[in-house]
């Protein structure tokens, strides 16, 4: 455009046809032009091949590549350069527009980019107001202006507009935004608080505006009342007197008699008709953060996740924001909070079910299929926080998880995911004499494997930290039913995170000779063999003890 870099034609025809664009291809008239003039297609013809480039018909696209090129030959085109030409004209297809649609796409982008640019909150409240009802994209842009600096409030009876709207370079949440408040209610407050002042108290805004206690509950809720004197587990004790006490005002203001509030006693009269939340101590946060995404759809003044930060710090969960860079068909450990769960039946009448689990840096969706299903079926809940082992499935960069085991976050260690802390030292074969009551077990396990799926060198077995002192150690190798369905491991993982200890245990299959790390270390103690023996058998429980082994 500004004769920095010369414009360059792969043929004398395509100048006319491709000067206004500087030599791109840009626009769908352009195809139909280039096939018109340089391979003599009519311009019937030439429309079916741009239909047939839109829509990626290939078996249509290939025969009209040998009539393109055939009609070039016959115009002078070299056979190499009317195929340059046509693979340029089917990429154009992935992105070309008719030219009066680029028109208007270009304009609408320009407006857009200029008022992002110099009006960024007034534009970006527009945007959310947008996409008012759609929570998963609302989520998105909310990220975009806070990495623009802006803040994102919270709903509030005292200044909230229906809508999203600008409050000091900041963005306030709409009072349509929150659930089972329509636009005439939010309409209503608006228009009461803009001409009578803004609301003292629950019972104030419960006198001058109509409402119903459904509503009044959503907006405590959605913190929209925080702004007011009392915090919510008070409002939501005494919303429902406040709403009565408020009819009664209604009934005797209409009658002509005299109210309490006709003296200016508004203050003293709401604490003389609540003393009995004076002492009420406030909601956890965790329980303020659940109730803004029940009305709002969407964690706003925090994430429910902070209070679990601790359980990344200390064990090697992947971050599902990093999913992309695993291979297809890896086995990793992700943990976060789910959401959107369903559960279905196949044809055989067994149950998988398929979810959406979010950490703090993204989200994917995940399959539990019929196998797996029963072993995690108990922790599968709205807004659970789990850990879950999956395997990734990369299909076009497009992330999905097939869970094959999970537990809730605070069970982490019993799904076997390694600590993040490093905290393991690292003993040969030649440190451990493998014997389990003339148990034949292998000096080094076969198909030992570390949790990312790499093998582990075979001299090299992991062990959890122990002082620079002799020690007794401990390990339990459990055989496992090949036929089990799920539910003998469930059992067995239950009983072992019972007795959390320094000690691992092992999956050993007696046919095979091969042994599994199990996922988790153990107490070893009398009472846990003893359950464990009773659901698997005594033939099938081996305690090995490893004596005065150092550091």
């Amino acid at each position: 455009k500004h004769g920095r870099i010369p414009i360059t034609y792969d043929h004398p025809i395509l100048e006319p046809i491709l000067k206004e664009t500087y030599g791109v291809i840009l626009y769908q008239e352009q195809v139909m032009f280039i096939a018109q003039k340089m391979a003599g297609f009519t311009m019937a013809q030439a429309d079916y091949l741009r239909k047939a480039m839109g829509k990626k018909k290939k078996e249509i696209i290939v025969g009209f590549r040998k009539d393109f090129i055939s009609g070039a030959l016959k115009n002078g085109v070299p056979e190499k350069t009317a195929t340059k030409i046509f693979d340029l004209m089917e990429k154009f297809a992935e992105y070309g527009f008719n030219k009066s649609h680029s028109v208007a796409y270009a304009v609408v982008a320009y407006q857009t980019a200029y008022l992002k640019a110099h009006f960024p909150a007034e534009y970006s409240a527009a945007v959310l107001t947008s996409l008012m009802d759609k929570t998963d994209k609302l989520t998105d842009y909310i990220e975009e202006c806070r990495r623009m600096g802006m803040k994102i409030l919270p709903p509030d009876i005292n200044e909230s507009r229906l809508n999203f709207s600008v409050v000091s370079g900041n963005i306030r949440f709409g009072l349509m935004a929150i659930k089972n408040v329509g636009r005439e209610p939010a309409n209503q407050i608006v228009r009461e608080r803009e001409e009578n002042g803004v609301f003292t108290s629950l019972l104030d805004f419960c006198e001058r505006v109509t409402v119903n206690s459904r509503m009044v509950e959503s907006i405590i809720k959605a913190g929209a009342c925080d702004s007011l004197n009392m915090h919510k587990a008070q409002l939501l004790a005494i919303y429902e007197k406040a709403m009565s006490m408020a009819e009664n005002t209604k009934k005797s203001a209409a009658a002509g008699e005299m109210s309490l509030f006709d003296f200016g006693l508004e203050e003293e009269k709401e604490e003389e008709q609540f003393p009995e939340v004076k002492n009420l101590p406030p909601l956890s946060r965790e329980e303020e953060l659940r109730m803004e995404k029940e009305m709002l759809g969407l964690f706003l003044t925090g994430h429910i996740l902070d209070n679990y930060k601790e359980y990344w710090q200390d064990y090697r969960y992947t971050n599902i924001g990093e999913l992309a860079d695993i291979p297809d068909k890896k086995e990793t450990y992700i943990a976060g909070m789910l959401s959107h769960l369903k559960i279905k039946s196949n044809k055989a009448g067994q149950r998988f079910a398929q979810f959406d689990i979010e950490d703090l840096s993204g989200k994917v969706h995940c399959f539990v299929f019929a196998r797996n299903y029963e072993a995690i079926r108990n922790y599968m809940e709205e807004d659970a926080i789990l850990g879950l082992r999956g395997t990734v499935r990369n299909e076009d960069g497009k992330i999905n998880i097939t869970v094959n085991d999970g537990v809730p976050i605070t069970q982490s260690r019993s799904l076997g995911v390694l600590s993040a802390h490093g905290d393991c030292n690292v003993l040969t074969n030649r440190d451990i004499n493998f014997y389990a009551g003339g148990l034949d077990i292998p000096e080094c396990p076969e198909e030992y494997q570390d949790n990312t799926g790499e093998e582990e060198p075979e001299e090299i077995i992991a062990m959890p930290a122990m002082p620079q002192e002799k020690k007794i150690i401990k390990r339990l190798y459990l055989n496992m039913s090949p036929e089990d369905d799920g539910s003998q491991e469930l059992a067995i993982k239950k009983v072992l995170a019972l007795y959390p200890g320094p000690y691992p245990a092992f999956r050993y299959n007696k046919l095979s000779g091969k042994v599994k790390l199990f996922g988790l270390s153990v107490s070893a103690e009398e009472e846990m063999i003893t359950k464990i023996e009773d659901i698997l058998g005594k033939e099938n429980v081996y305690v090995k003890v490893i004596e005065e082994l150092r550091n």
